[in-house]
């Protein structure tokens, strides 16, 4: 009875120990974690190889429009359009291998990948079924 009691409490500590950490560092990368790889400011330019050509032929700059996202180190960011003054504000949390974005419109989960330098996040794309690559500014 004695060590059925004393492994209930081990299981106890142990659930509270991990929620109080939990509450610590939500929205926030945890220092030496694979979090704070993605701070600081992400863009994705799908057509960014042929954009002179085809601008030229198409004679608008606005043909291409280049996604930002920003990461800061407090567990927010930001996302916007270069073609519109609109910024979308959000939280997020990294674990190297899932990126959750929480906005005020609801939250979604997307596994990513980091490269081995740093400078391309390739974040999956549910919608088109690809992964989108972003290349650190």
């Amino acid at each position: 009875m004695k060590k059925i009691i004393s492994v209930i409490l081990c299981i106890a500590a142990v659930l509270c120990f991990s929620a109080c950490a939990k509450e610590e560092i939500k929205g926030k990368p945890v220092a030496g974690t694979p979090g704070e790889d993605i701070v600081g400011k992400w863009k994705y330019a799908p057509n960014e190889d042929i954009r002179d050509l085809v601008t030229e032929v198409l004679q608008d700059p606005n043909v291409y429009v280049d996604l930002y996202y920003e990461f800061y180190e407090d567990g927010t960011g930001k996302t916007y359009i270069s073609t519109d003054d609109a910024v979308l504000e959000f939280q997020y949390e990294f674990d190297g291998k899932v990126l959750t974005i929480i906005s005020k419109d609801g939250s979604f989960d997307t596994p990513c990948t980091l490269s081995e330098d740093g400078n391309i996040l390739s974040v999956y794309d549910e919608a088109n079924d690809e992964y989108l690559d972003l290349k650190k500014q």
